[in-house]
């Protein structure tokens, strides 16, 4: 795995390479081996597992779920020690699950996503902008590691997106949108209904699962 770092003033851009695989894909951007950030934005690009096709995405995920963003917690530097190693994690709602299993009575999630601003420093991550309240998504979802941060909310589970874009199809107006980060083999399901859509996931799963 390697890491570049390209500091400019105040602004610290961030090149990151990471060779993901099925079992290994909970694991995002690492961390810079830098001095601790002392103000500015770093933009992370990362290099990894990339689903190319809805069969793909379905195979790489823990739990699908249909579900809405009902708060954006404060973003928070997970190693104070380094330049930057900020994340931001939100609590889903959940409104169907697709694939997976939750525990009994468990209706939300926690999504940890890398970025957010937290004190002086900001990180983003284009490829996978952060959720905002009132969002809806059908979420393909891996689970995260439990050690490697503390309980954001004790009792959930906490899940980051399969894929480097992050797992999520926005539900807007009834329509499905991928970000243009996910690829053409998923971008071809923008505009439809996301009903239809769901229908499409649940049938994939269905042969997954044989």
């Amino acid at each position: 795995m390697k890491v570049r770092t390209i500091v400019f003033g105040l602004s610290i851009v961030l090149l990151v390479g990471v060779n993901v695989s099925r079992a290994q894909s909970a694991s995002r951007t690492p961390n810079a081996t830098l001095h601790p950030c002392p103000g500015g934005t770093g933009v992370a690009e990362v290099d990894g597992f990339h689903p190319t096709s809805l069969d793909q995405l379905v195979g790489a995920s823990d739990l699908i779920m249909v579900g809405t963003v009902v708060t954006v917690l404060p973003a928070f530097n997970r190693n104070p020690e380094h330049l930057i190693s900020i994340e931001t994690h939100s609590l889903v709602a959940l409104e169907k699950v697709l694939y997976g299993t939750l525990p009994s009575g468990i209706r939300r999630i926690v999504l940890a996503q890398e970025g957010g601003k937290a004190g002086p420093c900001e990180l983003v991550v284009p490829d996978d902008p952060l959720v905002q309240d009132g969002e809806e998504y059908v979420f393909f979802l891996l689970a995260d590691e439990p050690d490697r941060v503390p309980e954001t909310v004790p009792g959930l589970r906490r899940y980051v997106g399969a894929g480097v874009w992050g797992g999520k199809a926005k539900i807007m107006d009834g329509k499905i949108q991928f970000p243009p980060s996910a690829g053409p083999g998923l971008e071809e399901y923008n505009g439809i209904d996301a009903a239809a859509f769901i229908a499409k996931v649940a049938d994939r799963i269905t042969v997954w699962r044989k």
